[in-house]
């Protein structure tokens, strides 16, 4: 094969592929034009919801503006304000034919859906997850964004910490600002600065106050069973008279004496563990009973 031979056969298959994508862009085209011309049948019998469906399988085989713009004029019809600006702003940027055609038409569709659109200010902790009707929007800081007019839910989420919502009505034409009391990250820390200071509060207290509670109240309740048990084992009953009545006298020797020691020694001990810290303080105390008295020394 010479060499004219070989150039001739390379234009002749550009040629060919050219034409291959000529015509499948012409089909797509063509579809395109009749999924159109179905949207707008089903806007006339109020079917938008379907002519919404139809203009952006059109938009998807060939993108211009007329797709956009039909797809802006079926959300306007929706109340879908936020998505009808885009889609007719993007349209009115495109150099089709049909929209210049339509141009005055288009703008004042604008105008109107851009009057049932208001501004929505945030502000909260950096880096709170935002969302906004349920659509999530981006970590904060953030700037001012369009919403529709009308109550807007809203939604903050910083890890570690339960989420922030609230509602508020946005009216149109004008911005709201929201001021957001959801916690702050610790640095370095998926844990809220607010909770994470609590967090490593009970991390250290609990434990020693559960032991002292423990064994405190269990000395504090056995000894005050045992001297009540000790002070009746000391009592010895005399007979009663007419003149003096009936009496009783104690006797400090007696084996209740040993238990009103013990029961005591059990109460100072259970008060103190409760009240004297969970030694970190350095405080030591030693506590001891005998059958005659109780006694108790110690660092506090």
């Amino acid at each position: 094969m010479t060499i004219g031979m070989l150039v001739l056969a390379l234009l002749l298959g550009a040629a060919a592929d050219g034409k291959a994508e000529g015509d499948s862009d012409g089909t797509n085209r063509a579809k395109a034009s009749a999924l159109i011309k179905m949207g707008v049948e089903f806007r006339r019998k109020g079917d938008h919801a379907e002519a919404l469906r139809q203009f952006h399988m059109a938009d998807e085989l060939a993108p211009s503006g007329h797709t956009l713009v039909q797809i802006g004029l079926a959300e306007q019809s929706l109340q879908r304000w936020v998505a009808a600006e885009e889609h007719l702003s993007r349209g009115l940027q495109q150099p089709d034919e049909w929209v210049a055609k339509f141009r005055d038409h288009i703008q004042t569709a604008l105008t109107a859906v851009r009057g049932h659109l208001g501004e929505l200010e945030i502000t909260g902790p950096a880096g709170a997850m935002v969302s906004v009707a349920g659509v999530a929007r981006g970590t904060l800081p953030l700037g001012a964004m369009v919403v529709s007019e009308g109550p807007v839910d809203i939604g903050l989420k910083t890890p570690g910490a339960p989420e922030w919502a609230t509602k508020v009505k946005v009216k149109a034409g004008t911005r709201t600002t929201v001021v957001s009391t959801a916690p702050s990250m610790a640095s370095g820390s998926g844990i809220p600065a607010c909770q994470k200071g609590d967090l490593e509060k009970s991390q250290e207290a609990s434990p020693g106050w559960r032991w002292r509670g423990l064994v405190g109240g269990g000395l504090l309740g056995s000894g005050l069973v045992t001297m009540a048990l000790g002070t009746f084992g000391m009592a010895k009953h005399h007979d009663c008279t007419e003149t003096s009545g009936c009496s009783f006298v104690y006797d400090s020797l007696a084996p209740g004496a040993v238990l009103l020691g013990v029961g005591a020694a059990a109460v100072l001990g259970g008060v103190l563990v409760l009240y004297t810290g969970g030694g970190s303080d350095g405080s030591k105390v030693a506590l001891g009973a005998t059958p005659w008295g109780l006694f108790a020394r110690g660092q506090f």
